[in-house]
């Protein structure tokens, strides 16, 4: 189950459930996370108050608030919460994403050749 950081345990911020309540019938937690530029410190609350026993994977992230080396910065941050982190891959290496024009591949090349050095450093 993905779930927004507007989830929180508490449950009526969004999510339609308690977490705490339904833990039990869980093997992780995921969230989806989407940091943004000044505010990482109130986001790394927010990743915190996911944090009910269970692992939490951040499965959902991409630098659409911030830039792809300050993601990285947030996402070393969050190792002391998070297991792990998973991010968009639509296909194409950032070799093919080179060779478009769009601002959206600039960004999601840029972005993955920040994040895939990252794999196994969790």
């Amino acid at each position: 189950m993905g779930l927004l950081p507007n989830s929180t345990q508490r449950g009526p911020a969004g999510s339609g459930f308690i977490l705490q309540e339904i833990a039990g019938s869980l093997d992780f937690i995921s969230v989806h996370v989407y940091p943004k530029t000044g505010h990482f410190e109130q986001d790394l609350i927010n990743l915190k108050s996911f944090q009910i026993g269970k692992p939490l994977v951040i499965e959902e992230t991409f630098p659409m608030n911030c830039k792809p080396l300050e993601l990285r910065q947030f996402l070393t941050l969050s190792k002391a919460d998070a297991c792990g982190w998973m991010s968009f891959y639509w296909g194409q290496t950032p070799a093919e994403l080179k060779r478009s024009k769009k601002p959206a591949d600039a960004l999601t090349r840029e972005w993955l050749n920040v994040f895939r050095p990252m794999t196994g450093e969790h």
